[in-house]
């Protein structure tokens, strides 16, 4: 019989990354770096590049960004 492992959830993960915890906590990406990624992404190359969202997908960012503005006008 095989030995069952306890498998640890992707918010475990996470958790255990967030803040002074993650490699690159307090670190910053170089300009020459940012501008090479910016480039990477331009036209053709953009992952989004001639998609559309689904009325069903703008209807759910618009739905969040209310609840967004409404949080903020709270505080």
């Amino acid at each position: 019989m095989a030995i069952k492992r306890k498998k640890s959830s992707s918010a475990v993960r996470h958790q255990s990354l967030r803040g002074k915890n993650n490699p690159f906590y307090g670190k910053k990406h170089s300009n020459a770096w940012r501008r090479t990624e910016s480039l990477s992404k331009r036209g053709k190359k953009n992952p989004m590049y001639g998609m559309r969202h689904s009325q069903r997908t703008k209807n759910m960012i618009r739905q969040a960004m209310f609840k967004r503005l409404a949080r903020a006008k709270k505080k």
